[in-house]
């Protein structure tokens, strides 16, 4: 795996250099540099051993996976069983995981376009219905792969899945699972399956597949799919950017960038959940500047204000990670304009408000509106998250003011 990991490898060998150099530097930098060293280590060795443990069962390491989940299923591993592990993976992939698939929508034009299928399957694994997500989830996959190489499906052979300088494109990862999940099933089978099998499922021999192991993994797979579209789409930028580096980057440089990396990991783990009681800390209902030392509440106080003041196109903006396929202000202030016009915004009402990270807080809110001569209302619920203003920047926090509030509707459906 990590021979294909040409920035790790660099920045590792980086570090072997500057430790070289000890001489030069002082106490305080070296203990940096040995702790960063330690860390990438232990990175590596993670990564490592969860593809060792859990890539013949099915899942496999990629991009935007949750270090934290690895680690969480390695110690869970070594502590007592594989199949105590795999449960907290099967656990995430059936809850947590709920709250973020939406960025797979719009992770590339080949999920896009398969928008209103990924919702059907998400609902059906989300509800528990494995039968019909776990087909679903295998054409979704297949299709869009076939359109992104223009030539072959995932499960087709001969399908090139490497991605340069990434987890998910080496060997062990997604190719990996491709060979798994390719296997020849010739045979009609009754017993249960925990693995995806791509020609008994969608062939009608593996009969007994609808169950969390297969659903999840399916899940898991179409998110390492969007991750080895996404680091496919970016592989030339990216090529191009670390040959940049080599040329330009010092070592004073790259002991800069390792302690802001640093810094802004040590802000991070500062950060402490406030846990706000309604009625007591903040008001249920009220003005906007009742709410000011709250700012990720802004996004939705303002969508409820552009609603009333029935500006559409503003109101637009609040609600665009409402669409499922891009389109333009225009259109979609258009479109908001048929929902909302006869839709006279009343009152609302906070119920729960966490604080789930630094940079996305739930809200659950009671909302009234008057329709047709009758007074309707709905508890929704919202995600408020901190999403960087600068391109690529990693380091966009609320402390640091460098990004901003959107607001993404968790059950939008309920208005329209």
């Amino acid at each position: 795996m990590e021979s294909n990991l040409v920035s790790l490898t660099t920045i590792k060998t980086s570090i072997e250099e500057l430790q070289n150099y000890s001489g030069l530097l002082g106490k305080k930098e070296l203990q940096k540099i040995a702790k960063l060293n330690d860390e990438l280590n232990d990175m590596s060795e993670q990564y490592i051993t969860f593809t060792k443990n859990f890539s013949d069962l099915g899942w496999c390491v990629y991009e935007s996976l949750d270090y934290n989940l690895v680690k969480k299923v390695n110690r869970e591993f070594l502590n007592s069983d594989i199949e105590s592990a795999e449960r907290i993976l099967l656990d995430y992939f059936k809850n947590d995981a709920k709250e973020i698939v939406h960025w797979i929508k719009k992770s590339s034009k080949e999920f896009s376009d398969r928008a209103d299928l990924l919702q059907v399957f998400f609902e059906n694994h989300f509800q528990g219905n494995y039968i019909s997500s776990v087909p679903l989830g295998l054409l979704i996959i297949d299709g869009a792969v076939n359109d992104y190489t223009k030539r072959k499906g995932f499960f087709a052979e001969g399908t090139d899945l490497s991605a340069w300088d990434s987890f998910v494109g080496s060997d062990e990862s997604l190719g990996k699972l491709k060979t798994i999940f390719t296997e020849s099933r010739v045979k009609t089978n009754k017993e249960e399956i925990r693995l995806p099998y791509r020609n008994g499922i969608l062939h009608g021999r593996d009969l007994n597949y609808g169950n969390e192991y297969v659903s999840c993994k399916c899940v898991a797979l179409i998110f390492a799919v969007a991750d080895w579209i996404r680091m496919k789409n970016t592989e030339i930028d990216r090529q191009n950017d670390f040959m940049k580096s080599q040329i330009s980057v010092d070592m004073t440089s790259q002991i800069k960038s390792i302690n802001h990396l640093k810094q802004f990991d040590r802000e991070i783990q500062a950060w402490k959940k406030k846990t706000l009681i309604i009625g007591k800390d903040i008001p249920e209902s009220g003005q906007k500047e009742e709410y000011k030392d709250y700012s990720y509440l802004n996004p939705l106080l303002e969508m409820f204000e552009f609603w009333e003041k029935r500006n559409f196109g503003k109101l637009s903006n609040c609600l665009k990670e409402t669409d499922i396929k891009p389109q333009s202000r225009d259109k979609r202030a258009g479109k908001l304009r048929k929902i909302f016009e006869n839709k006279n915004f009343k009152s609302f009402r906070f119920i729960l408000i966490e604080e789930k990270t630094y940079a996305r807080t739930e809200v659950t809110v009671k909302v009234g509106w008057e329709e047709c001569g009758y007074l309707r209302e709905e508890v929704l619920r919202f995600n408020c998250v901190y999403n960087s203003i600068e391109k690529d920047n990693k380091f966009a926090a609320p402390w640091r003011n460098n990004g901003e509030w959107t607001l993404i509707p968790l059950d939008i459906e309920k208005i329209f």
